[in-house]
């Protein structure tokens, strides 16, 4: 959080995280989602959202600048 000056921090893996991987995350107070979790996010708003065709083509418009959101992502 700190070399990237940011207020919250959040790292996401398909996988799974290693013990001094959480070790870390909790000394820094960075909040870790795993597969699982991901996944179950990934359902959550899957269902909260179904849109339509239009909708989903607008949804792509507005965010094909994201690098420019988040210029910090790995």
């Amino acid at each position: 959080k700190k070399h990237y000056n940011a207020s919250d921090c959040i790292v996401v893996t398909n996988s799974t995280f290693s013990y001094e991987a959480e070790t870390l995350a909790k000394e820094n107070v960075v909040r870790l989602i795993d597969r699982e979790e991901l996944m179950e996010l990934y359902k959550e708003v899957k269902e909260k959202l179904k849109l339509s065709t239009k909708e989903s083509e607008l949804v792509a418009k507005e965010n094909r600048d994201i690098t420019e959101k988040f210029p910090h992502m790995i």
